[in-house]
């Protein structure tokens, strides 16, 4: 069995490269802070957050990455590795246990 804790970055690397991330795609489009606040519906502060330190709520950080223009990472997000989402929900719906 792997280790995915052990066999990744840490959290905080990975955070922090995430933040950097967003920050230089929003200076890519010449946008400041406040501009993708006021596009994403989330606070010119947490967008600083964010960016320095890859801090944010999940909710949050879905938003940013609408307005980025790179949602769509986060519907993968939890994908088994080479599953769709609906292969994994009828697998799941089969697995259901009937009480006797």
């Amino acid at each position: 069995m792997i280790n995915y804790v052990t066999s990744l970055k840490s959290f905080s690397e990975i955070l922090l490269a995430l933040g950097q991330r967003a920050q230089a795609l929003r200076l890519s489009r010449n946008w400041t802070q406040q501009e993708i606040a006021d596009r994403s519906g989330v606070g010119v502060a947490t967008i600083h957050r964010f960016e320095k330190s890859g801090q944010v709520a999940l909710e949050n950080a879905l938003r940013i990455a609408t307005v980025l223009g790179v949602e769509a990472g986060f519907e993968r997000l939890f994908e088994a590795l080479g599953q769709t989402s609906e292969s994994l929900r009828k697998r799941a719906r089969k697995r259901i246990r009937k009480r006797s």
